[in-house]
């Protein structure tokens, strides 16, 4: 896993990623390392992580030509936001180099998307970017979170559907359960979100388990 920056500069109310500032590396430092770990180390993928990683931007063009040069070598995949990415962007990308792409859905409840800052557009949104990325045989991984603040059985039900629906369009789906992490705008304003926090058990906070809140 590699980075091009560090921090995001998005104020999701659930993520903890925007705490800091945010800091940019420069291209040849990191070309430097994708390059030293390929040719010295062998290796076979790298991930960019960056939580700023945005098709059609001269990082993600300069990252794309670089991993050209290792299509039989080394895979390579990034993380981006929902919105549809610009199609000379889409056509510099090759199938068989970048063999995965994840997209932060979160949830298909619009209501929820505007409680926890995640704003990007209408689910139709999401439909458009997922078909552009598929028509170019690209791998997509879709990240859902359960459980979070304002959600009902009803609307996690309608949430399962969508993830079935695109799991049948071609679409891995990785669903997590909601925690309130500290730092978050959900764990410092928990009663603004409608929701009570355990903040004496620490060891529960984690993905792993149901985090102590109601």
């Amino acid at each position: 896993r590699i980075f091009f920056s560090e921090g995001c500069v998005h104020r999701c109310a659930f993520c903890a990623n925007h705490r800091h500032r945010t800091i940019s590396y420069d291209f040849d430092m990191v070309k430097r390392e994708i390059e030293l770990l390929i040719n010295n180390f062998g290796t076979k993928y790298i991930y960019v992580g960056d939580e700023n990683f945005y098709l059609g931007t001269s990082k993600s063009d300069q990252i794309i030509n670089l991993m050209k040069k290792y299509t039989s070598s080394c895979k390579w995949g990034f993380q981006t936001r929902i919105g549809i990415p610009p199609q000379q962007a889409l056509e510099m990308l090759n199938p068989s180099s970048c063999v995965e792409i994840d997209l932060g859905i979160e949830t298909a409840t619009e209501k929820t998307r505007n409680l926890i800052a995640k704003n990007y557009g209408t689910f139709d949104t999401v439909y458009k970017t997922i078909d552009a990325y598929l028509n170019r045989n690209l791998n997509l991984l879709g990240y859902f979170i359960v459980g979070l603040p304002g959600e009902t059985q009803v609307t996690i039900e309608d949430n399962f559907k969508i993830m079935s629906d695109l799991i049948m369009k071609g679409v891995m789906i990785e669903p997590g359960i909601f925690v309130p992490y500290p730092e978050t705008p959900i764990f410092e304003n928990a009663k603004e979100y409608g929701i009570l926090i355990d903040k004496t058990s620490w060891s529960s906070f984690s993905s792993e388990r149901i985090p102590p809140f109601k």
